[in-house]
């Protein structure tokens, strides 16, 4: 079915792959990052767990309601593509900034319930951010098959598919390649410039829906006989 899709198909698919990719290459990243400030991984792997998947929720649900209004699909998916890499390139600074935060809180006579309470809530409301806005993606390309094409469904089932596969391999790249490699710090910022990319290649793909739109209006009026 990918072999008989138009050039521009292909590349939404193309990217919503590498958009699984880097989110998986995320949750990765966060769980050891936050691993340095719970002290233990598996804290860190529930918080980030927790995050990831409420995120990805709240994300959906809210585009859910909301992409019905929107009309440049492509254009909203890429500015979201963005938002997630530059938040995510911050995110390793934005942790080291709320460390005085938890050292107050370990100082007061709340005691460790206080302390374990207000450290999960803090990087919760760190990692929701980026979570919500990766939960919000699917919806809107989503839309915006169903808006084009006929069978919409089985375009939809494969972009949910191949966003699948795109997860399995960041997560294998993630934890076999890119961080024996790049570092931590190198495989944040690699992910978010993929992100980056990602967002760039939404206007072509913009471009391309404009140019489109022109020669259907052209070839509209040239059935009718209108200059």
């Amino acid at each position: 079915m990918v072999a008989q899709m138009n050039g521009r198909k292909r590349l939404i698919l193309l990217l919503f792959f590498l958009s699984g990719a880097t989110g998986l290459v995320y949750e990765v990243l966060w769980s050891k990052l936050l691993a340095f400030v719970f002290g233990n991984s598996t804290s860190a792997t529930a918080a980030v767990l927790a995050a990831f998947m409420g995120g990805l929720a709240i994300g959906s649900f809210l585009a859910g309601h909301l992409v019905s209004k929107w009309k440049r699909l492509i254009v909203s998916y890429g500015a979201i593509e963005g938002a997630v890499g530059i938040y995510c390139m911050a995110l390793p600074w934005l942790i080291k900034a709320a460390r005085p935060l938890l050292s107050m809180a370990y100082t007061q006579d709340g005691g460790a319930w206080y302390f374990g309470s207000l450290r999960l809530l803090l990087m919760l409301s760190l990692l929701l951010i980026p979570s919500t806005l990766m939960g919000m993606t699917f919806p809107i390309l989503g839309e915006h098959f169903a808006r084009r094409e006929e069978r919409s469904g089985r375009f939809i089932g494969l972009l949910y598919g191949l966003n699948c596969f795109g997860a399995v391999a960041g997560a294998l790249a993630s934890s076999f390649i890119l961080i024996p490699s790049l570092g931590l710090l190198g495989t944040t910022m690699a992910a978010g410039l993929l992100n980056l990319a990602i967002f760039a290649s939404t206007f072509y793909l913009e471009d391309g829906e404009k140019q489109r739109a022109k020669s259907k209006k052209k070839s509209k009026n040239a059935d009718l006989g209108q200059p």
